[in-house]
């Protein structure tokens, strides 16, 4: 009789197999809407440096899940893939740029005390959340901006030349002229982040500006070199 296939995803098993236990069963606890299902995800062993035992527990994870099916476990999928998304290739780099911004002296040297890429791209999530959505818009950004047809640049004269930073962009009043743009009703959210990206090989120092507005997830609105 051929055996049953579990209905875990390959990120949720990469996220059990490859991180600090204790960070994966948080992320894996994460609930983001009363119609995802709670896990009841078992606790952490009591010591996550008994080899021995954290196996059995990340077996007992991946035993506990199977007891889900696959539209249930979705949302963790999901969420795994964007975590892992930041602890990879050009994702790592992505992550740590924004960061490095954003995070206070205290956070960023919990940041940099976590023991790999993964670990700090899920402790990101659980405790920086606004990082983390800043860092996968800027990544995404970055694979935008490597494909030149795919939007278009503009010039414009100005009298003067002045120095700007993301710290020059008053995110406040830019988010209300969008607002008016788009003729958003009065109930709906619009906020805008500004974010200083460095000089590359191929691109100039740049300005992110990211739009956030009603339920949608972090947009890039434009660049500004």
């Amino acid at each position: 009789m051929a055996r049953k296939a579990i209905p875990i995803g390959p990120n949720i098993l990469a996220l059990i197999e490859d991180a600090r236990i204790d960070l994966a069963r948080a992320a894996l606890a994460v609930r983001e809407g009363e119609n995802e299902p709670d896990f009841a995800l078992p606790d952490n062993p009591s010591d996550l440096t008994d080899d021995g035992a954290v196996e059995a527990f990340r077996l007992d994870l991946i035993q506990t899940l199977s007891e889900f099916d696959q539209d249930e476990l979705r949302p963790a999928e999901q969420r795994s893939r964007r975590i892992r998304a930041l602890a990879d290739g050009k994702g790592v780099t992505s992550l740590t740029t924004i960061v490095d911004q954003q995070l206070d002296d205290a956070q960023s040297q919990e940041f940099d005390r976590q023991p790999d890429q993964l670990c700090r791209s899920i402790w990101t999530y659980l405790n920086a959340r606004e990082t983390f959505e800043d860092a996968e818009s800027f990544h995404f950004a970055r694979q935008f901006r490597e494909h030149g047809k795919l939007y278009d640049a503009f010039e414009v004269e100005l009298e003067n030349h002045v120095a700007l930073d993301a710290t020059a962009i008053d995110e406040v009043v830019l988010a209300a002229k969008i607002k008016g743009v788009l003729e958003l009703k009065p109930e709906i959210s619009c906020t805008v982040k500004a974010l200083d990206l460095p000089a590359t090989e191929t691109h100039p120092a740049s300005i992110m500006l990211i739009v956030r507005h009603g339920r949608c997830r972090a947009r890039t609105l434009g660049w500004v070199s």
